[in-house]
């Protein structure tokens, strides 16, 4: 074989690898499962095929969509996304589902964002191994762990370090800043320093993730994402990420399986021309979409090349948005009409005025009552707090009317040995107060025992009592004795 003959094959060889591994590059699945992911990262999406896409957007088709204007655009999207969001997932669901929606070409294994390293369902730890990013930090949206804090088509798995480093940094291209590896894989990330940048490969799932939360939820109820710039540098920087990666089979087979758990799609993952219609920029003719609309050019901002003019809707369908009941003390709001179809206002709520009426709960005592002062009850909506008093009324000194709680009796007359004395107490409840007697006590003032007063007065006393000077004196001796009772004056001298 001649030399040219040789260049000539290694020419023909050179050619067929380049397009081999341009074909492989730019392949797709001839279809997608809805229950694992088929797809593989890095393999550039180019059509929906096999998708569930044609029946998700059936009366949204993307030349419809790309009609409206961006504001009218930006509420059919959210009618579509939040009306076919059927299933609310939890927070534990984002690691359940994760060897499913984050498997690459259904090997149960899972694709970490950011390193894009392929760990196991049992490297998920709070600390050493990896857990859950929520794309849109808390801090910025509004959200903790449910609602849009637990969408999947919102969390990540990612490897605890490049989470941590990220924190609740805005998304944006960094010079000079760290870098961010991962703790499972040592792999590159991302770089940080005012803002967090991606590596390339992750740079379009970012971007997509931010819109689909953006568009989904916005400032709606008490999400807060309601503007791109909250977590990315600006809008120019999320649409050229968007346009820098482009989606790969792997992320549209996630949107299939996704759908499949809560049944609603990112559309920006099957439509990523719509970010620019969103908000009135030109597309990218040379961008590489699953759709193919961009290169087509079939699409500018407000319209497409060849204006179609949208049927002028009836409004035959349409559905109240932000009502809430009064209340006894707060005012409701009888909530804003919007056509289903188009997503136009249809008409304008009106406050309602609030009830009055209030839940009042049953009454505590305040303050007791007492015989003679009364007292205070109190009771509490339980809806608005608001609290009513009742006066009770003076227990009385009846004892039909106070079941008397008697305190300790002090004595205030003491008995003696041959007299009865008195104690006070007072009642608890009410304050009356009451005496009884006290018993003699029966004993002598020098503590001795009592004289036997059946006995006669010794002979030895009488004469003692004979030589006092007088009867009365000889009587308050025998008082003083103790012999009053049982003595018979007849004795006496």
């Amino acid at each position: 074989m001649n030399r040219s003959t040789k260049r000539i094959l290694a020419f023909i060889i050179l050619i067929a690898v380049v397009f081999s591994t341009l074909t492989a590059a730019y392949a797709a699945p001839t279809s997608y499962s809805s229950s694992s992911n088929s797809g593989k990262r890095g393999e550039v999406c180019t059509s929906l095929s096999g998708t569930g896409a044609s029946s998700y957007y059936a009366g949204n088709g993307y030349d419809t969509l790309a009609s409206l204007s961006s504001s009218a655009l930006l509420t059919r999207l959210r009618n579509l996304m939040t009306s076919t969001h059927t299933r609310t997932t939890s927070y534990s669901d984002c690691k359940n589902y994760a060897t499913k929606t984050d498997c690459e070409e259904n090997d149960g294994r899972i694709v970490m964002i950011y390193t894009s390293y392929s760990g196991t369902d049992g490297q998920y730890s709070g600390g050493s191994g990896w857990n859950r990013e929520h794309v849109w930090p808390k801090a910025l949206g509004g959200f903790n762990t449910s609602g849009a804090g637990a969408d999947l088509h919102h969390i990540r798995p990612s490897e605890n370090r490049t989470n941590s480093n990220r924190g609740s940094l805005k998304y944006g291209n960094v010079s000079g800043g760290k870098t961010s590896t991962g703790n499972l894989s040592g792999e590159v990330g991302g770089y940080y320093s005012g803002f967090y940048e991606p590596v390339d490969s992750a740079k379009g799932d970012v971007a997509r993730i931010i819109l689909y939360m953006y568009v989904r939820y916005g400032n709606t109820g008490s999400y807060t994402c309601g503007s791109i710039t909250k977590v990315f540098q600006s809008v120019d920087v999320l649409l050229d990420w968007c346009e820098l990666d482009p989606v790969d089979t792997w992320e549209m087979g996630r949107n299939e399986v996704v759908e499949g758990i809560q049944g609603n799609r990112n559309v920006f993952i099957d439509y990523p021309e719509l970010a620019w219609l969103l908000f009135d920029k030109e597309i990218p003719s040379d961008m590489t979409t699953p759709s193919g609309k961009a290169a087509d050019g079939s699409s500018t901002p407000g319209g497409t090349d060849t204006p179609v003019t949208p049927p002028t809707c009836t409004h035959a369908s349409t559905e109240l948005r932000g009502a809430y009941a009064a209340t006894c003390a707060k005012a409701g709001y009888s909530g804003d009409k919007y056509c289903k179809s188009c997503g136009e206002l249809v008409t304008k709520g009106t406050a309602v005025l609030p009830t009055g009426n209030h839940t009042w709960g049953a009454f505590t005592v305040v303050t007791p009552p007492t015989a003679t002062e009364p007292g205070l009850e109190k009771s509490v909506c339980s809806v608005c707090s608001a609290e009513k008093t009742a006066t009770i009324p003076p227990l009385g000194s009846s004892d039909e009317q106070c079941s008397h709680e008697w305190g300790e009796e002090i004595v205030i007359i003491p008995p003696t040995a041959t007299e009865p004395g008195e104690a006070k107490s007072v009642c608890t409840l009410c304050g009356d107060e009451r005496v009884t007697a006290l018993p003699p006590t029966g004993e002598a003032p020098d503590g001795g025992d009592e004289p036997d007063v059946d006995e006669p007065v010794p002979d030895e006393l009488l004469e003692f009592i004979d030589e006092a000077a007088s009867e009365e004196e000889r009587t308050l001796i025998l008082i003083y004795l103790g012999y009053l009772d049982g003595v018979l004056l007849g004795q006496l001298p």
